[in-house]
């Protein structure tokens, strides 16, 4: 070009070669203090095998394996006096991730007039698992940049820049213990990858006994997986791990899509080294038959959203790092771009880093081996005495060697292997794209999340659930809660009333204190029915654990305030009866000694139950409890969350002894009330309906919590019901005759009730109703006023003037 320029400029033949010459000169200068002149080289050939056809392409690393021969090969500090190359593009072994075409090439390649001293590749480990059984037999070392099966770990002279498909089992077991998870759906393809990682799985969970397989199906190379996805979805699974290649993987996913299981409800699990866009590739034909072809990349998109994969891919570099062969990382993918869009095929960067470190690798162990070794390489061939020493001192060096390369820091453990860098991903919604994010490490049974990080951001709307539960059905929750927000406002209607009219004697008569405590039992009751219906279709598993405690406190307390009130009533009413059959008066229980008895109880009950909540031996936490195993019909095993505790066979007999000593004593209390016949008194027939219902409403509760123990919508149901018909009961027994007495009688005077107080001192007043103290002073002025001969009428005249209260105020009945 340069020759052309100057012609065009007019120069003279003569001119133009002597600067030809020199520019000859001067590139022959260049060549060697700039690199190494390649006809003066011995050439290293090795092996290169690619998947270029077949189900899978990754032409693309083919550009980043001549970038790194260009660096090392103009470098003179490796591999000095070597030309390290694979030959031509065309030599290329197509390894279409197949056994036999790579068998085929590996063949080939022995019985050329080229010795090959190293292979580099394949890709899939099915296809690079048998030619590394075969290249210790010819002294061969091979480095794979993407091989990742734990076979490999076996073999001789076997080498790879990735870490082992050993760890994803691991990771599984690790991600169910982390989430609680007990049940596991797998999806297995018959390659030998797939067999020995199910093999791994299998004895991981055999050690534990609390890991089960819910539902494992397997599925032959030709033949369609859409039968399994299926039968996992009948077993109930809701973790399921695709143990496949990536082009199964989409016709798992897609079937999946048309089966709606979505994430939350279902999560799926594979491996970390698919492709990041493997769900956008156009489906294909595999194995002979036809592929799912309905579905769209917007479709596959909603089913991929939140698939976790368990990575042990390198942590690629930065940028701006520098790494072998450039002064920054950036170049390195700059160059890489430009390759691939000049070539016309698909930009794969993270493969191609790790191609790129494969060639790199190679290059060095055999650089270390001539080092240390002269014309060990030179001499390679594949029958001689010192092919093995060649093969297993490049061997040794290789895990020797460590670099920054393109894929991040190259270090090989002794099987070598890459040491793993174990991590969990998973695909989320970033700027409107999917996008893999990695959330968490996890090494040496320790899972810890990634800065940002946390249970909320890998499960935003609850971690899933790994099997089904019997729940309570929606329509029977809201019902009840709408009747117990009904109920609740009833309450507080009721309370007000009480609170305004308390002054009135019909409410006096009562004692309307204790009825403010019944409203508060009662409402308690009424929000225990709405706490109770909520379960895991509602509220996550953690606030399942509160409600577990918030279920039992409401529930003792309600307990207390309201059945505890009813007796202090009975009790009540009971000594007012005994004191007036004994003295014809009409003597009140202190109002302090009401206030003490309940408030023992109340107090009895709070601190049995902040024992009970801060001891972790004895708290309540939520659990699942298995209601049946799998049938032989198929049905999925059935569970149920349950409120348990470890100690609860302890403090939950000591506490409901107590409650049933209360419960006793109001029965009796109730059943005394029979002999009250103080026509007055009419909450005396009153209290023992609500008594009663109270009773075996608790009573039914326990004989269906131990007759319908997992049949959780049936005990919602009868439970629920039954506080809800027997606290509605309580509220028109307990209020209603007092709100139909102050309709008739606005002033509240004229009552049906008898009144027996005490002063705020304690100190007894004996008062009766004006009506019955009238009558009384009635008689007795008549007969006064017969022995004086006054008129009856005047006396009643008198009597009635006397016998009108000052101010309201029934004590001057008693002055009178």
């Amino acid at each position: 070009n340069t020759i052309d320029r100057l012609r065009h400029e007019g120069v003279s033949n003569f001119q133009l070669q002597m600067k030809a010459v020199l520019l000859l000169l001067l590139g022959a200068l260049y060549g060697l203090s700039h690199g190494q002149n390649r006809s003066n080289l011995s050439n290293l050939t090795f092996g290169l095998f690619v998947s270029r056809s077949g189900s899978i392409s990754l032409e693309g690393v083919l550009p980043a394996i001549d970038m790194a021969l260009n660096k090392i090969n103009s470098n003179d500090s490796v591999l000095p006096g070597y030309y390290l190359n694979y030959g031509t593009r065309d030599q290329i072994i197509d390894a279409m991730c197949s056994e036999s075409p790579t068998i085929r090439g590996f063949t080939n390649n022995l019985y050329t007039n080229v010795t090959r001293i190293m292979n580099v590749g394949p890709d899939c480990s099915s296809s690079t698992l048998r030619i590394a059984e075969l290249a210790p037999f010819w002294n061969i070392v091979q480095v794979s940049f993407a091989a990742t099966s734990p076979a490999l770990s076996e073999e001789d002279t076997f080498l790879r820049v990735v870490s082992s498909d050993e760890v994803v089992p691991r990771g599984i077991t690790e991600l169910m213990r982390t989430y609680e998870w007990n049940y596991l759906g797998v999806i297995t393809q018959q390659e030998e990858l797939n067999i020995v990682i199910w093999n791994d799985l299998e004895e991981l969970f055999q050690k534990d006994s609390s890991l089960i397989f819910q539902e494992t199906s397997q599925f032959n190379i030709g033949s369609s997986p859409v039968s399994a996805v299926e039968t996992l979805r009948r077993s109930g699974a809701r973790i399921i791990f695709l143990n496949v290649f990536y082009d199964y993987a989409k016709e798992i996913l897609c079937q999946a899509y048309h089966l709606n299981m979505f994430f939350p409800e279902y999560l799926w699990i594979s491996y970390g080294w698919y492709t990041d866009d493997f769900w956008k590739e156009p489906f294909v034909s595999l194995g002979g038959y036809e592929a799912f072809r309905n579905c769209t990349v917007e479709q596959m998109s909603q089913v991929v959203k939140g698939l976790v994969l368990v990575s042990h891919l390198p942590t690629f570099p930065d940028e701006d790092a520098e790494i072998i062969g450039y002064s920054t990382n950036k170049d390195f993918l700059n160059e890489y771009e430009n390759a691939t869009k000049s070539e016309n095929i698909p930009s794969l960067p993270n493969l191609a880093a790790l191609a790129y470190d494969a060639v790199w690798l190679s290059a060095m162990a055999l650089h270390e081996t001539d080092l240390n070794n002269s014309n060990l390489l030179c001499d390679f061939n594949y029958n001689n005495n010192d092919a093995s020493t060649t093969s297993n001192l490049a061997y040794q060096y290789a895990l020797k060697t460590e670099f920054a390369g393109a894929s991040g820091r190259v270090k090989l453990n002794s099987f070598g292997d890459r040491e793993p860098n174990e991590h969990f991903e998973q695909y989320r919604t970033r700027a409107g794209k999917l996008v893999r994010v990695s959330f968490a490490s996890f090494s040496d049974g320790t899972f810890d999340y990634l800065p940002g990080e946390s249970l909320s951001t890998v499960f935003p709307d609850g971690v899933t659930e790994d099997v089904s539960y019997m729940t309570i059905p929606l329509p029977l929750f809201a019902t009840y809660t709408v009747l117990a927000l009904i109920g609740l406002l009833a309450t507080g209607v009721c309370a007000v009333f009480t609170l305004y009219f308390r002054s009135k004697p019909i409410f006096q008569l009562t004692h309307p204190y204790l009825n403010l405590v019944i409203c508060v039992g009662v409402g308690m009751a009424f929000i225990l029915v709405i706490l109770m219906g909520v379960d895991e279709e509602i509220a996550s598993l953690e606030t399942g654990s509160v409600l577990c405690s918030f279920v039992v406190w409401f529930g003792f307390i309600a307990f207390t305030l309201e059945f505890g009130t009813l007796v202090l009533k009975a009790l009540r009413i009971n000594y007012l009866f005994r004191k007036y059959q004994k003295t014809k008066l009409h003597v009140d229980m202190p109002q302090y000694a009401l206030a003490l008895l309940i408030l023992y109880v109340l107090v009895y009950d709070v601190i049995f139950l902040l024992v009970v909540t801060a001891v972790p031996y004895a708290r309540l936490e939520r659990e699942r409890v298995l209601i049946n195993e799998e049938e032989e019909n198929g049905d999925p095993p059935l569970f149920y969350r349950s409120c348990t505790s470890a100690g609860g066979g302890i403090w939950l007999p000591i506490i409901l002894v107590v409650k049933g000593v209360i419960l006793a004593i109001g029965t009796f209390l109730a059943f005394e009330l029979r002999n009250v016949n103080i026509k007055e008194l009419t909450e005396s027939k009153l209290i023992p309906l609500a008594i009663y219902s109270a009773g075996i409403l608790y009573t039914a509760t326990i004989f269906l919590v131990f007759l319908l123990p997992f049949n959780v919508a049936a005990l919602y149901g009868t439970v629920g019901g039954l506080i809800l018909v027997t606290m509605a009961f309580h509220l028109a027994v307990l209020f209603i005759p007092k709100m139909i007495a102050l309709y008739r009688n606005p002033n509240g005077e004229d009552a049906p009730f008898d009144f027996v107080g005490s002063t705020s001192s304690g100190k007894t007043a004996t008062t009766t109703s004006v009506a019955v103290l009238q009558t009384e002073l009635t008689g007795l002025l008549s007969e006064l006023a017969q022995l004086k001969g006054e008129s009856v009428e005047d006396s009643n005249q008198e009597a009635t003037n006397h016998s009108q209260p000052t101010n309201g105020n029934s004590m001057e009945v008693s002055k009178i």
